[in-house]
């Protein structure tokens, strides 16, 4: 069982969350908006929280919106498949969140 990934995580969350950042990081390094922080070029959590900052969903919003008129490139690594819409959840007002087949 000590061979088990998830046992594994168990007995060494922060190294378990080490590894699991590094997946969608691999991904997301392909995105313009990972290009200009340096998703590339980081190897630890830590690396992650001094090169990305925090951001909201205003943040993103220009963004969103380049995306969902074709700009994929800004923020996804492939074709959105759909968009989640949220309503009224903060500020009555209507989110878009992208849906792609991978992440």
């Amino acid at each position: 069982m000590a061979g088990q990934p998830w046992q594994a995580s168990l007995e060494n969350p922060p190294a378990a969350q080490e590894v699991v950042l590094q997946s969608p990081l691999r991904i997301y390094a392909q995105t313009a908006y990972s290009v200009k922080f340096g998703a590339s070029t980081v190897s630890s959590s830590a690396d992650y929280r001094a090169k990305f900052p925090v951001s909201t969903y205003d943040d993103y919003k220009p963004r969103i919106e380049r995306v969902r008129a074709g700009e994929n490139e800004l923020l996804l690594h492939e074709t959105a498949l759909g968009w989640a819409i949220t309503h009224g959840i903060t500020k009555d007002e209507t989110k878009f969140i992208p849906m792609t087949a991978t992440v």
